[in-house]
């Protein structure tokens, strides 16, 4: 059950988050871009995600492979419910919502940021020592590539007549090449209007396993899992190699029902 239950993960962590300004990096850009009103955004983002849901649950339904549950008492101690302190939890949803309302501009983000570092520092220094630089640095050199890319003659060119022609392809597509965050971040200089861009960056986080972060993170996370269960034969079976033509035929299969779905709607 373990590479169909990653492949839905990292479906549901692509497509799931669409549908708020933060639950996606790219849609975090594009809403600051364009200064995008939330409920234009909601209204956009509502068909791709009700339609992933609904792929995701009917495949969850007729492809998964059930598994017996055990007793509380039978799992090994670093599996069991831990529960944390209700004064911390209470301050991590506090700071959760801070961070929100500053996405949603109803506070400054350098208020949220400062929050965030101060609650750390008193509630769990480990976190902060935790942060994946080299990710954000990564994120950041998006952006340098993007912008240097676009003022390339021959590019704006290119980009700009393609864009006019169907944009929700052209994001879909470039995603697939140079994941969504950077394409996001690329076709922006190019785009009319947000909204076939929007959807096409979201959804072509399907496709590739490049098209996205998430499917780069989860797909390493199973090779990590999958050596940590070298005594079943089953899992031993589904090496990367098969994992990744899995990974493929269920993100592509995905790709096709969505841009036929929305391609009409944008």
């Amino acid at each position: 059950a373990l590479p169909f239950a990653f492949i839905m993960q990292s479906l549901a962590a692509n497509l799931g988050g669409m549908i708020v300004p933060f639950g996606n990096p790219q849609n975090l850009y594009l809403f600051e871009r364009f200064s995008i009103p939330l409920g234009d955004f909601l209204a956009t983002m509502a068909l791709p995600f009700a339609v992933s849901v609904l792929l995701i649950g009917v495949c969850c339904v007729l492809f998964a492979q059930p598994t017996p549950r055990m007793a509380s008492e039978e799992l090994p101690a670093s599996e069991r419910i831990v529960r944390i302190p209700r004064a911390r939890t209470t301050a991590y949803v506090l700071l959760l919502a801070l961070v929100v309302a500053s996405v949603f501009r109803l506070v400054p983000y350098p208020v949220a940021l400062g929050a965030v570092v101060v609650g750390l520092l008193l509630l769990d220094r480990r976190a902060l020592r935790s942060v994946d630089v080299g990710l954000l640095l990564t994120f950041a050199c998006f952006f340098v590539f993007a912008g240097n890319l676009a003022r390339i003659p021959a590019v704006e060119g290119f980009f700009s007549f393609w864009m006019g022609e169907s944009a929700l392809l052209v994001a879909a597509g470039a995603s697939q090449i140079i994941s969504n965050v950077p394409a996001a971040v690329l076709l922006s200089h190019f785009a009319d209007g947000y909204q076939a861009l929007l959807v096409g960056v979201n959804i072509g986080g399907a496709g590739t396993l490049v098209a996205s972060l998430a499917s780069l993170i989860t797909f390493n996370e199973y090779r990590l899992v999958r050596r940590g269960f070298p005594s079943r034969p089953a899992l031993a079976r589904v090496t990367p190699g098969a994992y990744l033509a899995r990974f493929t035929a269920y993100n592509a299969a995905f790709l096709v029902v969505l841009l036929l779905v929305c391609a009409p709607f944008v």
